[in-house]
């Protein structure tokens, strides 16, 4: 579904699937979606047309730079996934994990991702490459402030927040003990 005037009426679009997660570029006009065990789609007119895009996985969630053109998935139990053209390619990128969360920076550089069992993993270079900054903990979500990718924060199952604001590479815990999802 889709909707033009900020949530107050919806649009069906394209076919019902086991839809998982979703990013939109920052004006709302390029879109990419991902169905679990399925192809990644994408719309560039905001939503009216999709395109399956690559071969079938178990991608999740997926995060996009805000102009549309860098995206980043990853798969629940593989790799994660890049791609510098709107989705048409896609790239394999770090190791086999249990990937839970993935985010990406305004430009699409720098990017953070947290999995079960897993150190926060940061790339600086749109994914290519990629570096363990934080103790391997059960992970749950990590954000990013999208303007620069320099304040970061972590979410840990049973643990607590974890907030960077150095690009990664020091991390505070903060709040409480909690069951952080």
């Amino acid at each position: 579904y889709t909707s033009t005037d900020s949530g107050v009426n919806w649009v069906a679009r394209e076919t019902n699937r086991n839809w998982y997660g979703v990013a939109s570029s920052s004006d709302g006009t390029k879109l990419v979606a991902t169905v679990e065990s399925g192809q990644i789609y994408t719309s560039t007119d905001s939503g009216v047309n999709w395109t399956a895009r690559d071969s079938n996985r178990s991608s999740r969630v997926v995060s996009s730079s805000a102009d549309g053109v860098k995206l980043v998935t990853c798969a629940g139990a593989g790799q994660i996934y890049t791609s510098t053209d709107s989705g048409v390619n896609w790239v394999a990128r770090a190791t086999t994990e249990s990937w839970r969360s993935v985010v990406s920076s305004a430009d699409g550089v720098k990017l953070a991702a947290v999995g079960l069992n897993t150190a926060i993993y940061i790339s600086t270079d749109s994914g290519v490459n990629w570096s363990a900054v934080e103790t391997v903990r059960d992970w749950t979500d990590i954000a990013m402030a999208a303007t620069d990718g320099n304040k970061l924060v972590g979410a840990e199952n049973g643990g607590r927040l974890h907030v960077s604001t150095d690009s990664g590479a020091n991390w505070t815990p903060r709040d409480s003990v909690r069951a952080w999802q």
